[in-house]
């Protein structure tokens, strides 16, 4: 009878908690925030606007119809404030998932700011945002 019990417990749980995925962000589904194309600061630097998270886990997807590396960077005002978060290597359709950003939220909007940089002469692209 006990196991009968302890058992229907367990069911009732296992209903009750909410399943969350593992590639998703804090509230359980990546919330699409914008597309940001590239555009050409110096010679072959290409730059992102920023764009702003909450924290937890930050998505890029390419819409760039080549192969390139990239660097994610948090906007700190001031010259030279810039944190990098990190470089990956990002093709058409891939993601890019950078988990655990909240070290970078900061300032009076307790969001982080984000921008994506490539160096290349490639002429086009854009990345599309997910927090």
């Amino acid at each position: 009878m006990k196991k009968i019990i302890l058992s229907l417990v367990a069911l009732a749980c296992a209903l009750i908690l909410p399943i969350s995925s593992a590639d998703a962000a804090g509230n359980g589904s990546w919330d699409y925030v914008t597309t940001e194309p590239f555009e050409l600061k110096d010679g072959y630097l290409w730059v992102t606007k920023k764009v702003s998270s909450t924290g937890g886990d930050f998505m890029i997807k390419s819409n760039c119809n080549f192969y390139t590396e990239v660097q994610l960077w948090e906007y700190d005002p001031g010259s030279e404030n810039d944190d990098l978060v990190d470089t990956r290597s990002f093709g058409y359709g891939d993601e890019e998932i950078f988990r655990d950003i909240n070290s970078f939220v900061d300032g009076s909007n307790d969001k982080a700011e984000f921008f994506v940089v490539r160096y290349d002469d490639y002429n086009d692209g854009k990345v599309k945002f997910y927090d």
